[in-house]
């Protein structure tokens, strides 16, 4: 089949196949070198370089970020 120009075909391909487990749910605290038990509201995930850890904390969060942060 020739397709000239202006014209348009869309073709759909469907290939069912067998589906994994549903991936049981979970919470940032609960993957490796994440430390979150000190989050509060609205707090930012933070990389610490020093403890080689992905920190959310009262230290950094959207309103410190905004209203101290230097813009």
């Amino acid at each position: 089949m020739v397709i000239g120009e202006g014209q348009s075909q869309i073709v759909e391909i469907a290939t069912p196949g067998p589906q994994g487990p549903v991936a049981p749910p979970f919470n940032l605290g609960d993957l490796p070198n994440v430390k979150v038990a000190s989050a509060v509201n609205k707090s930012l995930l933070y990389y610490d370089s020093s403890t080689a850890e992905w920190r959310g904390d009262a230290i950094h969060t959207v309103i410190t970020l905004t209203d101290g942060g230097g813009f």
